[in-house]
């Protein structure tokens, strides 16, 4: 019993200690009796009701909050027992009414051996934890919502690393809710977990498969009966469609013959499948087999996937190869390729050497590399194994007589291309075909042959004839249609009649807008063709009026990048030279430029052009070498695209050799000599490419390049150019000519500088020889009544003088002057010259009175000069 009351009294008494006197800091201490705690018994009563605990303490901070449950802890545990009057420490004195306790100071835990507080998640573990787990749930329901393979393999393996570091996060921090601390072992265990998390979810989520989805989409509707069933009539009829495709497609097709044909050379624009390949090619599911695909895309100008579907079907063996390597060059051929397209025709008709279509498509080819003889050859072949057909198809006939008549038209034959073109007519009427598109196409060949014979009239009558047949067959809005009021226009202009091809473009013009509106892109092809013909008449405020106008359009409808933009700043450009705002027409051609070169490959020759067009603007202004950058750059466009026999690539180079003879000849002027030579260098070694026809432009160079070197005295350089320029000359005109004979005289010149500088240096003997080689030059070239002879008589007569050939020089310095008095006249200063040598010769050999009279008349020559 007095135990139990000892304890009982040591209870009391510990539960009436003051708060300041727990050992607690003075801030928490303070902070415990503004909350109205302040005993022992108080503060452990609070403890006990936690809710009335957190209301009062809460703002205390979780670490202050710890530090009291602690010390509560250590007051409140049981004594153990000890005699009275006696602690643990020591004896106690008994208490006194009126006295304070003495103060009770605790024991540190770990003497006392009370438990550690459990772990309590901190702040920055429960924003980890729940954002980890919001970003989880929010990517995943965004995939399931979405419900679409993901085709990008990158953006899958970004999504499966964030969920799976998401994961990770959750997993580290969600232990603190389960009270493992971040000391010791508990660290451990957590970036455990957060790792095997990582790696599971990482692992578990799905991976790409390396398949086309629209090719699974294909597979899996194929899958069942019913669709098989479905599509077994469909695919007999795609190939009915494919095979009418490929011939229309292809450069021999049943309708090559009509307006689409492009026969002007001026126009080396890429051509474009025909309105009824793009009708056959809307035909084409979607689902047909690869090769019908490649020919789908054909016609409608993707070329990149039509390449991608054949070498497909190649794989799969769908179809002939020789049907592939056909629709190949077909790609090549609307590439504007010819070279290319060349090898594959070639590899068709290979495999298929009676095959007329690819008999027809290689001879276009080799027309367009203008390949006259080999197409010409293809062609007649074709046209023996159509005639020899019991089923003789009349309208391939007609394709073949007008195809000749395209080739003699390109040789300059127009006799044999009327000849032609007529008996196709001839053809169409007498199986009464001459309302359909044959019958237009001859008749407009016709018409273009009259006016390359400058026949206008009647060319443009046979045009509008074939104009009026379309008129039944063809839409208003079709591209053919507007390329014949183009023609028409053009060719008013041409004919210098411009009054009439501004009244048909304002007419054309008027028609487009009240049929399409003033913002239709068919009513801006209209506009540059009427502005084209206002700035031919000087009206130039006008044309770039309506420039501006067509471009406001093409920018907001196709946006700034697109090739019909390029072609209204290069109009634009042109107009701005005619006005000379200089800095706005360079502008405006180098944008033109800018967008050529990012539009599809096959639109390259346009770039070409525009390249064109800016150098000569420069040309214009005198920048030489900028006009020589110009045209090196379109060379090599044209050389990619067409190659290198090309007429156009041909025409091409002889214009960049005669920037580059220009600019050299400047640099010459300038007395920059050893440019000058590197320029003409260049320039002769560009002309060496050409045919034999352009061998002249060598000569002219070296000609240019033999006058460098001899302003630099490097004569021995010179000399061996005007002989190889000589040679060229003789060769390519025959020696009789009259370049020959100024290029005769260029090499006699050369050589006496050459004799001039044997003579310095003492050797005669050479000396001799090459003055003996100027005079046979040029009685070579038949240049004995030139005063270019009596000159080199007169150097070779004083070089025999001077050897004391006495006989010999005499007789060359009487022939001098005879051919001076004969060719330039008995008083010019060359006789004067000669003359006065032969004085001083007379004079040395003892002939003093003919030398006083030699002097005499030498002294009346110079008079009359002054005089």
């Amino acid at each position: 019993m007095d135990e139990d009351r000892n304890s009982n009294d040591a209870g009391n008494l510990k539960s009436q200690v003051p708060i300041d006197q727990l050992g607690l800091k003075s801030a928490l201490t303070r902070k415990l009796k503004q909350a109205g705690i302040k005993t022992l018994g108080q503060l452990a009563s609070e403890i006990g009701d936690e809710r009335a605990f957190e209301k009062k303490v809460g703002g205390l901070g979780k670490e202050n909050r710890r530090s009291i449950r602690r010390v509560v802890a250590a007051y409140s545990a049981p004594a153990p027992a000890a005699p009275a009057g006696v602690s643990p420490s020591g004896p106690v004195p008994a208490p006194t009414s009126g006295q304070p306790l003495p103060p009770i100071v605790a024991a540190p835990p770990a003497t006392q051996g009370i438990p550690a507080a459990p772990y309590q998640p901190a702040l920055w573990e429960k924003i980890c934890a729940y954002s980890g787990a919001g970003i989880i749930l929010v990517l995943a329901g965004f995939l399931l919502v979405r419900n679409e393979p993901i085709t990008d393999a990158n953006l899958v393996v970004t999504l499966r690393t964030l969920m799976s570091v998401c994961a990770a996060v959750l997993g580290a921090a969600i232990p603190g809710f389960l009270h493992i601390s971040l000391s010791g072992k508990g660290q451990a265990l957590r970036a455990g977990g957060a790792l095997a998390l990582f790696v599971l979810t990482y692992w578990a989520t799905p991976k790409v498969l390396p398949l086309k989805i629209e090719a699974q989409l294909d597979s899996i509707k194929q899958d069942t009966e019913s669709i098989k069933a479905d599509t077994k009539g469909t695919r007999r009829d795609v190939a009915e469609i494919a095979a009418l495709l490929r011939k229309e497609l292809s450069p021999g097709g049943a309708e090559e013959a009509d307006l689409t044909t492009e026969i002007d050379l001026r126009k080396m624009l890429r051509k474009r499948p025909s309105r009824r390949a793009k009708e056959l090619a809307s035909e084409i599911p979607n689902d047909a087999n690869a090769y019908a695909l490649a020919l789908k895309a054909i016609a409608e100008d993707r070329l990149a996937d039509a390449r991608t579907y054949l070498g497909l079907a190649q794989e799969k063996r769908e179809t002939e190869l020789a049907n592939i390597y056909l629709a190949q060059g077909d790609v090549d051929y609307y590439a504007q390729r010819p070279a290319e397209s060349l090898v594959w025709y070639k590899k068709a008709l290979h495999l298929q050497p009676d095959d007329v279509t690819i008999m027809v498509a290689l001879a276009m080819t080799h027309l367009a590399l203008t390949q006259y003889q080999e197409a010409t050859h293809l062609v007649q072949r074709a046209t023996k194994i159509v005639q020899s057909d019991s089923k003789e198809d009349y309208r391939r006939l007609v394709v073949l007589t007008d195809v000749m008549g395209t080739i003699a038209l390109k040789e300059r034959k127009y006799k044999e291309a009327e000849t032609h073109y007529r008996q196709a007519e001839s053809l169409l009427r007498k199986h009464g075909d001459v309302k359909g598109r044959l019958m237009a196409g001859v008749l407009f060949h016709l018409g273009y042959l009259n006016l390359e014979l400058q026949k206008r009239d009647v060319g443009l009558k046979l045009i509008g004839e074939a104009i009026e047949i379309d008129k039944e067959t063809l839409p208003k809005d079709s591209e053919e249609w507007s390329r014949y009021l183009d023609f028409f226009v053009t060719e008013y202009q041409s004919a210098g009649k411009l009054g009439k091809a501004q009244e048909l473009a304002e007419m054309s013009l008027d028609l487009m807008k009240k049929k399409y509106g003033p913002d239709d892109l068919r009513t801006t092809a209209t506009m540059n063709n009427l502005a084209e013909v206002y700035a031919e008449q000087g009206k130039t405020g006008k044309a770039e009026e309506l420039h501006k106008q067509a471009l406001s359009i093409r920018e907001r409808q196709l946006g700034p990048i697109h090739p019909l933009v390029a072609v209204s700043y290069q109009n634009l450009g042109s107009v701005y030279g005619k006005q000379k705002k200089y800095a706005e027409a360079e502008a405006a051609l180098k944008h033109s430029i800018g967008i050529w070169e990012k539009a599809e490959p096959a639109d390259a020759l346009y770039a070409a052009f525009a390249y064109e067009k800016l150098g000569e603007f420069y040309f214009n202004q005198d920048k030489n070498p900028e006009a020589v950058d110009c045209a090196e750059k379109q060379l090599q466009i044209l050389t990619s695209q067409l190659g290198k026999s090309h007429k156009e690539t041909e025409r091409c180079t002889v214009h960049l050799i005669g920037l580059l003879l220009k600019c050299g000849s400047k640099q010459a002027k300038d007395e920059n000599f050893r440019a000058a030579e590197r320029t003409f260098k260049r320039a002769i070694g560009i002309a060496e490419s050409l045919p034999e026809s352009h061998r002249l432009m060598i000569a002219q160079g070296l000609d240019l390049l033999a006058f460098s070197y001899a302003q630099e005295h490097k004569f021995r350089d010179a000399e061996a150019a005007c002989k190889r320029a000589y040679e060229i000359h003789v060769k390519a005109l025959g020696p009789a000519h009259e370049l020959t004979g100024e290029a005769a005289r260029h090499w006699s010149l050369a050589l006496r500088f050459v004799a001039g500088e044997e003579r310095a240096a003492g050797n005669a003997r050479e000396c001799q020889a090459l003055f003996e080689k100027s005079v046979s030059v040029l009685e070579e070239a038949k240049q004995e009544k030139h005063a270019e002879y009596g000159k080199a008589l007169d150097c070779l007569a004083t070089e025999y003088f001077l050897q004391t050939k006495l006989d010999a020089a005499e007789s060359l310095y009487k022939k001098s002057l005879k051919v001076f008095e004969e060719t330039v006249g008995p008083n010019h200063k060359f006789v004067a010259i000669t003359l006065g040598r032969y004085a001083q010769f007379l004079r040395k050999t003892g002939k003093v009175e003919q030398a006083n009279a030699a002097e005499k008349r030498v002294e009346s020559i110079l008079m009359s000069l002054k005089e």
